[in-house]
């Protein structure tokens, strides 16, 4: 870890930036240039347990250099460098010394070729590895990207908008052995085109993921992935009698790739076509009625790029699975008054399988109801039922189901909802997809300035058929503010079956078997924090403390991760300079019981000045 550096180096290389780019302002007469930002200078140190003590003079800064030539649309272009902006010194909340710079450059806009092109790099940054539901934990690493985005936007010939984007990150989870790496390159191609009435739009798109993954648990081994995917479409649309629209379409898409872990290689490629048409029709003011259906010659395909997507890894292994479905769908709507509507619909999947088809019918209606009233509040409902059938008989039923409610009584403003669904079709007959999620929130007003809010989550999803494929997650936050100072705290807890990917865990994607699924993991998180703030005069104070822990299975291997973080950081403006004074302590531990933490402090005291420079 980087705390401290040579403060000669600095200063002589912001120095040498501030007057090149000061000498920039006089070169030509269409060049139109802006420079402004800021500089700090203090006395900063670290120490810990495990980690080296460290203190020295610090230099750091960030600064906004652009402009324009000759006009705006012509040429304008924009630069935010910063350097060595930690935590203790500045709001980026880095708890290392973070420097890079964010750059973009835009032409011809307002003409028919506007484009714009972009570079983004980034040393020493502090990140997260995701875990569902909570804050997650804290790594370190850097990154770039770089991004080219050109139009063709001539009357009355097709439209083209090509995009090019690159970016790789790497990074490392504080108290974990070894790297994440990521890097993704997009390439997209969109044209949009309006003929004798029909609305046609056509799009390519090229992917390629190389990632390795982190070390999870102990004793697994280093997993890496690579894939490349391309996708075509196509989709038209026209105007038809009754105030309707009919729409079709094509996509085609591909994908190959391999992925290692330790000794073990395995490869898994796989294409899909899918094609689909619809019409919605109106034929009287109060009805509207729509038909779709569509064919996926290849669904195994379909839910292996939706787990790529995630940047997930392949299946568990290359299966010869080979299944098209065709699916069939009708909706209907009626309102009945200005508050209440009913809607009913039919939908019939069958899948085309080695071993015999497999079919299913959904029948199904709701009612819905709006209310809104000044003193009765806003109230809107709508509950309907599901009956589920296949070549076996009748499944049974299901809920759909959603209410919302708020209103403001007294001064107290109060806002509660509700939603639950099951027998939601997914790619697969043989899936039933169950989700629900409720919220609750509240906040009033007081006297004297004084304002109190809260509010609840919880979400709840999985596959009710597929025993350990669901996923939970319930927060609770809460604020108080009295005048110049606030309160604050909150809590989430989450658990469920996710997926392991370079950024962190995620929730197996809605939809998706488990079964399918390869790197697995059971886990379980909570999170807690609280924060206070005060703005006395020309002083800012703030104090926050968070603590995530969790845990992972996979088969008979399991992690625990802890993290703890307490920083207190005070502000007092003099004119244009101010006053700074920070302190962070951090704790981390990832792996089994017992491993040894990350124990860092770190403080700072100095000075910040900001500077308009033209």
């Amino acid at each position: 870890m980087r705390w401290h550096t040579n403060f000669e180096w600095k200063l002589a290389g912001l120095l040498f930036l501030a007057v090149a780019a000061a000498a920039q302002v006089t070169v030509g007469d269409n060049l139109n240039l802006n420079l402004s930002g800021d500089l700090s200078f203090g006395f900063s140190g670290s120490y810990g347990e495990n980690a080296l003590s460290s203190h020295g003079l610090n230099i750091g800064g960030q600064g906004q250099f652009g402009g324009f030539y000759y006009n705006p649309n012509f040429l304008s272009f924009n630069v935010q460098p910063y350097y060595n902006r930690s935590q203790n010194n500045s709001s980026s909340q880095s708890i290392s010394d973070s420097s890079g710079f964010r750059s973009q450059v835009n032409l011809f806009q307002g003409s028919h070729f506007p484009g714009s092109v972009a570079f983004d790099k980034t040393f020493d940054s502090s990140g997260q590895f995701g875990f569902p539901g909570i804050a997650g934990f804290t790594s370190h690493g850097g990154g770039r990207s770089f991004g080219i985005t050109w139009n063709a936007l001539l009357p009355h010939w097709p439209t083209l908008t090509a995009s090019y984007a690159t970016s790789a990150e790497h990074s490392e989870v504080y108290g974990a052995s070894g790297n994440n790496e990521s890097s993704v390159r997009n390439l997209n191609l969109q044209s949009y085109y309006s003929i004798a009435g029909f609305r046609l739009n056509g799009m390519f798109t090229h992917q390629s993921q190389d990632a390795t993954f982190p070390l999870l648990l102990t004793g697994e081994p280093e997993t890496s992935s690579n894939f490349g995917s391309d996708s075509i479409s196509l989709q038209g649309s026209h105007k038809i009698p009754l105030n309707g629209e009919w729409n079709a379409g094509v996509i085609h898409s591909s994908y190959s790739g391999d992925v290692s872990s330790g000794t073990n290689t395995g490869t898994n490629d796989g294409s899909n076509n899918i094609y689909n048409t619809g019409l919605t029709i109106s034929p009287v003011r109060k009805l509207s009625l729509s038909f779709t259906t569509d064919y996926n010659t290849n669904v195994y395909a379909t839910l292996q790029q939706q787990i790529l997507q995630a940047d997930g890894t392949f299946f568990e292994q290359n299966r010869e699975w080979s299944a098209k479905a065709l699916s069939l769908n009708s909706f209907a709507f009626y309102t009945l008054t200005s508050h209440i509507s009913v809607t009913g619909n039919w939908g019939h999947q069958v899948e085309y399988l080695p071993e015999g088809d497999r079919s299913a019918s959904r029948y199904g209606g709701s009612v819905n109801f709006n209310y809104a009233h000044s003193f009765l509040g806003s109230l809107n409902f709508s509950v309907g039922a599901v009956d589920l059938a296949n070549e076996q008989g009748n499944q049974g039923g299901g809920l759909i189901g959603n209410v919302n409610f708020s209103r403001r009584l007294r001064g107290w403003e109060v806002g509660a909802g509700f939603n639950y669904s099951q027998y939601v079709q997914t790619l697969l007959v043989t899936s039933t997809l169950s989700t629900y999620n409720y919220s609750a929130s509240v906040r009033r007003r007081f006297r004297n300035g004084m304002y109190w809010n809260g509010s609840f989550l919880a979400s709840h999803s999985g596959l009710t058929q597929t025993a350990g494929t669901s996923n939970h997650a319930e927060s609770v936050t809460t604020s108080f503010i009295y005048g110049r100072y606030n309160l604050n705290g909150m809590y989430s807890q989450s658990d469920g079956t996710a997926i392991l990917t370079s950024g962190g865990l995620v929730p197996v994607p809605t939809g998706v078997p488990g079964d399918l699924t390869s790197q697995q993991y059971q886990y379980g998180a909570k999170s807690f924090g609280l924060g206070a703030g005060a703005a006395i005069k020309r002083a800012v104070w703030t104090i926050n403390y968070t603590k995530s822990h969790g845990d992972a299975l996979s088969g008979l291997s399991q992690s625990i991760f802890e993290s703890r973080s307490l920083n207190a950081r005070l502000q007092y403006r003099v004119r244009k300079m101010y006053f700074n004074a920070g302190f962070t302590r951090f704790q981390q531990t990832f792996g089994v019981a017992g491993s040894l933490p990350v124990d860092v402090n770190t403080y700072f005291v100095g000075f910040t000045r900001w500077f308009n420079v033209f």
